[in-house]
């Protein structure tokens, strides 16, 4: 009878606390952030067809720039919600975008101000977050084929 009762009153039994509002940003995020490399991640079996074209050679390329600071791209993430990003290459400035963010279960939420298109998508998980390494993560193409861009920074 006490277990019929339980189970017909769940709201009433002692548990976790609610989760509060979504985190802004995590001090461990936040904070300026260069971007030393691009990269795809299969999660799955890939055919010949779909391995050569990921090996795109604009992105070898800008792998290049980077390693040998010709080109720079930026990723400043503000605790107060607020985020700028610009890349810049051997020419100089080439495109710049500021908004909000805002961090909730392992993915970085972005909203550029001047609204789409913008630079980055609007959602990139979280791969990997230490005190000097950030990775973020978003679908390269359709999710259903499981590969993914990750975007490799290191601290300022």
């Amino acid at each position: 009878m006490k277990t019929l009762l339980l189970a017909l009153l769940p709201g009433l039994l002692p548990g976790p606390a609610p989760a509060g509002p979504p985190q802004v940003l995590p001090p461990r995020l936040a904070g300026q952030w260069r971007q030393h490399a691009v990269a795809f991640m299969a999660r799955r079996v890939l055919t010949a067809e779909e391995q050569e074209h990921l090996n795109d050679s604009a992105v070898a390329v800008l792998n290049a720039q980077l390693r040998q600071g010709r080109a720079a791209i930026v990723l400043t993430l503000r605790p107060g919600g607020g985020y700028r990003y610009a890349r810049a290459g051997p020419a100089g400035a080439l495109a710049e975008e500021a908004g909000t963010c805002r961090f909730s279960r392992d993915t970085l939420y972005l909203r550029p101000a001047a609204g789409p298109p913008a630079l980055l998508p609007p959602a990139l998980r979280v791969v990997r977050r230490g005190r000097r390494v950030l990775v973020l993560e978003f679908p390269f193409g359709d999710p259903v084929n499981k590969i993914s861009e990750q975007l490799l920074f290191r601290r300022e």
